[in-house]
C-alpha cells in the first residue's frame, strides 16, 4: 500500500485536481441556486462574499500586516469561492448536492493553499512516528531507564524552554537520534519556523526528522539533535526577532536557549558545533542572532531570509520596534553589523549557508548579497539556490542539502 503513501498532493494532477474541485463546485453551487429561482439571495452572497474577501486583503496586508509576505491571490479566491458556495449551502440546507459542493470547495481552499507553500509533499507526510516516535518527556525517562527506546529512529519530544525577559515562547519541539540515549554527546542544530508558523512546522512540514532519520541511518544512530524553537510568540505575531522593549527575541535565541538546553538534555556544550537556522522569518532571524551574538553559534542556515528584519514597511519597523531610531536599528541590522566589521576578525570563526528558492527573486536578491556581505566580513558563507519558490519544498531541499555540512560543522 505503499502507492498511496507517495501520492502526490503538490505536483501536476493535484494542481488539476485542487484547481478543478474549486472551479467546478463555484460553478454548479451557483447554478444549483439558480435553479432553484434564488436569483436575488444568489447574488446577495456573491457581491457580499467578494466584498468580504477584499476587505479582508486591504485589512491584512495593509492595516495589520502581521506577515511579512503578501499572501497569494490564489488563496483569497479558493476562500472567497468557498465562502460563496458554503453561504450558498446555508440557503439550501436540505439539498444533498450542496454537500458534496461544500466539500469540493474545501478542497479547493485547502488544496490550493498547499500548493502555494508545499507543507505536505504526499499523502506519507500525515503519517505519524513514520521517521520520528513522539513522546512525553516522562514516557522518555521512562523508556529510557527501561532500555524501551527505539533502536533503528529517533525520538520527538516537546520541552519548555523559558525566556529570562518577558518574551513568552511556545514550547520547543526536539528530535534526539538513536546514539542520544547510547550515551553520546551530540551538536545540536536549532531551527525557527516561518511568521505565520509555529515550531512543529519543521517536523511537519519541513520534515526535518526525516532528513536527520536519513543521516542517522547511514551513520550508525548518531546524528546531531534538532531543536525547533518559537521564535515569535505566537503563530501570526511577528517581533523581527529582536531585543525590544521587556521582549528580548534575540537574547533568547542566542543565550536563554543554548543554556535551558544544556540543562535538560546531554549535548555537546561547544557553541562553535553548535548550528542556528530557520526558514524565512526564522532564517532573517538565524542572521539576526549570529551578527548580535558571534560567540553563540558557530554555524548558521539562512533559508529564504528577508535582506532585513521587517514587518513589511521599513519605517514601520524602526518605529515601532527601534524606537524610532535609525542608528538603533543599523545597530541590529545584520547587513549593517557585517560592514561595520569588515577586517576586524568578529565574524571570522561563523560560517553559514545562505539558499533560496529558484522561483523566489525577492529572497535571491537579498541573500546574494548578504552572501557577499557575509564573505567581506571574514564569515565561511556560501550563497546557492535549490528548486521551489518561498514554500516548504525550498526548505525541505535546503535542509537536506545542508544536513550533513551542519552535523561536520558540530564535530560529527
Amino acid at each position: 500500500m505503499h502507492w498511496i503513501e507517495d501520492v502526490s498532493l503538490i505536483g501536476t494532477q493535484a494542481k488539476w485536481v485542487v484547481n478543478g474541485c474549486a472551479i467546478a463546485a463555484g460553478v454548479f453551487a451557483l447554478l444549483h441556486a439558480l435553479r432553484h429561482k434564488r436569483l436575488k439571495a444568489t447574488a446577495t452572497v456573491v457581491v457580499t462574499s467578494a466584498a468580504l474577501v477584499m476587505l479582508s486583503k486591504y485589512l491584512i496586508e495593509h492595516v495589520w500586516r502581521p506577515f511579512p509576505e503578501a499572501i497569494p491571490w490564489q488563496i483569497y479566491a479558493c476562500f472567497g469561492g468557498a465562502i460563496i458556495v458554503l453561504c450558498l449551502a446555508w440557503l439550501h440546507p436540505r439539498t444533498p448536492w450542496m454537500v458534496l459542493f461544500v466539500v469540493m470547495s474545501l478542497i479547493g481552499a485547502l488544496g490550493s493553499t498547499n500548493l502555494v507553500y508545499q507543507m505536505y509533499p504526499n499523502l506519507a507526510a500525515f503519517e505519524k512516528d513514520k521517521y520520528s516516535k513522539a513522546m512525553s518527556v516522562e514516557e522518555f525517562k521512562q523508556a529510557e531507564h527501561d532500555g524501551g527506546l527505539p533502536t533503528t529512529k529517533g525520538v520527538k519530544l516537546t520541552l519548555s524552554l523559558p525566556a529570562s525577559s518577558k518574551f513568552t515562547p511556545r514550547d520547543a519541539q526536539v528530535y534526539l537520534p538513536p546514539a542520544y540515549w547510547q550515551g553520546e554527546k551530540l551538536p545540536v542544530i536549532v531551527l525557527m519556523a516561518g511568521n505565520p508558523g509555529s515550531p512543529s512546522d519543521w517536523f511537519n512540514s519541513a520534515l526535518a526528522d526525516r532528513t536527520a532519520d536519513d543521516y542517522q541511518k547511514r551513520h550508525g544512530g548518531v546524528a546531531p539533535i534538532i531543536v525547533s524553537v518559537d521564535a515569535t510568540g505566537s503563530y501570526a505575531a511577528n517581533p523581527v526577532c529582536a531585543d525590544s522593549g521587556d521582549k528580548k527575541v534575540t537574547t533568547y535565541i542566542a543565550q536563554d536557549v543554548p543554556k535551558e538546553l544544556k540543562k535538560v538534555l546531554k549535548v555537546d556544550d561547544n557553541p562553535q558545533h553548535w548550528t542556528i537556522g530557520g526558514l524565512s522569518y526564522g532564517g532573517t532571524c538565524s542572521l539576526q542572532v549570529v551578527t548580535n551574538f558571534p560567540e553563540a553559534y558557530g554555524s548558521f542556515l539562512d533559508f529564504s531570509g528577508q535582506k532585513e528584519p521587517t514587518t513589511g514597511k521599513h519605517d514601520e519597523t524602526v518605529r515601532k520596534f527601534f524606537n524610532g531610531s535609525e542608528e538603533q536599528f543599523k545597530a541590529h541590522n545584520p547587513a549593517d553589523l557585517l560592514q561595520k566589521h569588515q577586517g576586524d576578525g568578529t565574524y571570522r570563526a561563523i560560517a553559514g549557508k545562505f539558499v533560496a528558492g529558484e522561483k523566489d527573486e525577492d529572497s535571491q536578491h537579498a541573500l546574494s548579497h548578504l552572501n557577499e556581505l557575509a564573505l567581506k566580513a571574514g564569515m565561511d558563507a556560501e550563497y546557492f539556490t535549490v528548486a521551489g519558490g518561498h514554500d516548504f519544498s525550498t526548505w525541505r531541499h535546503a535542509l537536506e542539502q545542508t544536513f550533513d555540512w551542519a552535523a561536520q560543522r558540530g564535530g560529527l
